[in-house]
């Protein structure tokens, strides 16, 4: 038969999501409003969100491993994430979407320093590892001299340092190897 599926009481899961909601939320905005200000624009059409609070909005959703649908359904019309974040209404899920993929890395290291130097007290011990990350669609070459396969090492090379007390990731840096 197997073992029973152990499940919280509802009511200790939603107060516990709704505080896990309110400290994450908190700490995430204090971090990205240290962020640079977004231009004012001038002018007719729609003004765009903040991109900071797009970037908490964006955070957010991972942290609760919330879909686009999710996020859709169950985030979007939330009183206490608007509140929070000082909006009228959410942007929707397209939008989110959009703004997550112009983030640059810079911007999203950026704000990992800003929430480390809120979340870690110093000082710090660090764990530090690299680990290749395979491109896809690369191939196997052919020496014609020894008649053997060789495996090209065309990888992208990404170097973490982690925080022993938080396990959060401090540091991070994606390189090539050439």
């Amino acid at each position: 038969m197997g073992k029973p599926n152990i499940r919280l009481n509802p009511q200790v899961e939603s107060i516990r999501q709704r505080t896990l909601l309110g400290k994450a939320t908190e700490l995430l905005l204090s971090c990205a409003l240290l962020l640079p200000q977004p231009p004012e624009l001038t002018g007719r059409g729609r003004r765009p969100y903040d991109y900071r609070i797009v970037l908490v909005l964006c955070v957010l959703r991972v942290l609760l491993r919330k879909s686009y649908a999710d996020y859709e359904t169950e985030m979007r019309d939330d009183k206490r994430l608007t509140e929070m974040l000082k909006v009228n209404r959410l942007p929707c899920k397209s939008t989110v979407n959009n703004y997550a993929f112009r983030f640059s890395l810079s911007l999203l290291t950026a704000f990992n320093k800003k929430l480390i130097d809120a979340w870690v007290k110093k000082p710090v011990d660090l764990l530090l590892d690299a680990s290749g990350i395979r491109l896809v669609g690369r191939s196997i070459w052919f020496c014609l001299k020894t008649r053997q396969k060789i495996l090209k090492k065309d990888c992208d090379k990404i170097h973490i340092a982690v925080s022993l007390c938080s396990l959060l990731i401090a540091n991070f840096r994606i390189t090539t190897t050439a």
